[in-house]
């Protein structure tokens, strides 16, 4: 599976089980709700501003959203 995309699951997961919006979210962080859509289905490169932006708002630490997918790719 490709990096971005599972990253995108991970980041929609978490906003799901924290019942934010992709509208409340893509605000937060000043993107549009297309854009955020992108992120979530592994279609955009997202910079490092806008994944810690995502990181601050959904309260967790970036290594949480990348750990899974290092350990998945790897360790194989």
């Amino acid at each position: 599976m490709d990096i971005l995309f599972e990253i995108g699951k991970k980041i929609q997961e978490i906003r799901k089980e924290k019942n934010i919006t992709q509208k409340q979210l893509a605000e937060y962080i000043d993107i549009s709700r297309y854009t955020l859509s992108k992120i979530e289905n592994g279609r955009y490169d997202m910079n490092i501003i806008t994944f810690y932006k995502i990181t601050e708002i959904l309260k967790v630490k970036p290594y949480i959203l990348i750990k899974e997918i290092k350990n998945n790719k790897f360790n194989k």
